[in-house]
């Protein structure tokens, strides 16, 4: 069997195959199932009230052989192939990708059952992200109840594109984004992942230029990096735009200038068009979504910047001149706009 391209999974893996255009053989299915692992995603609640001390949630460092004392749990990573050459066919990775394990075991050191429900998400030196993905790789992801006493250890698996296996290369282990930091363990050693830039408060009545950063809220630091109007659906049958529209994706970074962990779902961005019409985000795939995981809708840990593909359907009477994303916070209705030029 040919090359596939193996699909995300967040906290419960299964056996899925890639769609057809994506494949190198026979089978296939749609990319509607796996258009967003997050959704499993633990989000922490809203900022802690102001009467209320906040935690510092600043990620710790993670190393191999040392463990990590979470709730009942504790997990040691033991080891990390870059890249990991599987042994059947079925897994291999599609060309142009490579696929990274991280060997992971999970005890339960507490006196009742419990279940292992954590967050781990490999970031790059651009500060792309990449959720694990299902696979048959053995022995597989340790998941689910734990007895007390016992425990479980396999690999977590990653799919790439070439070159983010690079220096710089981290996984993050979330285990409880609301009440705990994250902990970070270098995958690649070396490498220097853009730090979050130093802004001063944003002007409302300014539209901002890609690569230009902008404070938004109290704790986000946006940049546009680039734009693709119109872009190519990543799936032609369950990704086409309806129609008379067309997908717009932005490459985004958001950066958390605080010390707590944040969703990303804080912020609502829109797209607006020469007419002062404005669209929101769109739950379809383009090609920029087949490893990366979708932007701004992630929790981003302190000090961390996640790059990702946000995608909008807009009409084709817009055309594909200027647009402006505008990005507002919920807490304070106030928007930065930001040219798509």
């Amino acid at each position: 069997m040919g090359s596939v391209r193996l699909r995300r999974a967040a906290l419960v893996l299964g056996l899925l195959v890639a769609p057809p255009a994506l494949q190198a053989c026979g089978g296939g299915g749609s990319t509607k199932a796996a258009s967003s692992s997050s959704s499993a995603r633990t989000a922490p609640s809203s900022t802690t009230s102001s009467t209320v001390p906040k935690p510092d949630q600043t990620p710790k460092d993670a190393a191999l052989e040392a463990p990590i004392t979470t709730g009942s749990f504790q997990v040691v990573f033991h080891g990390v192939t870059v890249p990991y050459v599987p042994t059947n066919n079925f897994d291999k990775p599609a060309a142009g990708t490579v696929l990274v394990t991280v060997d992971t075991e999970v005890k339960n050191t507490g006196a009742a059952v419990a279940e292992f429900f954590a967050d781990m998400f490999a970031v790059d030196n651009d500060n792309r992200v990449f959720n694990r993905v299902s696979s048959g790789v053995q022995p597989e992801t340790p998941k689910g109840q734990l007895a007390a006493g016992t425990g479980k250890r396999g690999l977590v698996v990653f799919q790439l594109p070439d070159g983010a296996q690079g220096p710089g290369l981290r996984l993050v282990f979330m285990p409880d984004p609301e009440k705990e930091a994250a902990y970070v363990l270098p995958l690649v050693a070396g490498g220097t992942p853009p730090a979050v830039p130093s802004v001063g408060d944003s002007d409302p009545n300014k539209t901002y230029s890609k690569g230009e950063a902008a404070r938004i809220g109290d704790w986000g630091v946006l940049v546009v990096n680039g734009v693709t109007n119109p872009a190519p659906p990543e799936d032609a049958k369950y990704d086409a735009p309806d129609a008379g529209f067309h997908l717009v994706v932005l490459d985004v970074t958001l950066f958390n200038m605080s010390k707590q962990n944040h969703l990303a779902d804080d912020f609502d961005p829109k797209i607006k068009d020469p007419m002062n019409q404005s669209f929101s985000t769109t739950s379809k795939r383009t090609a920029a979504n087949t490893y990366a995981q979708r932007g701004m809708q992630d929790t981003v840990p302190p000090g961390f910047g996640l790059r990702g593909p946000v995608t909008f359907m807009v009409p084709d009477a817009s055309g594909t001149g200027p647009l402006t994303m505008l990005v507002q916070f919920h807490s304070t209705g106030t928007a930065i706009m930001f040219a798509l030029a």
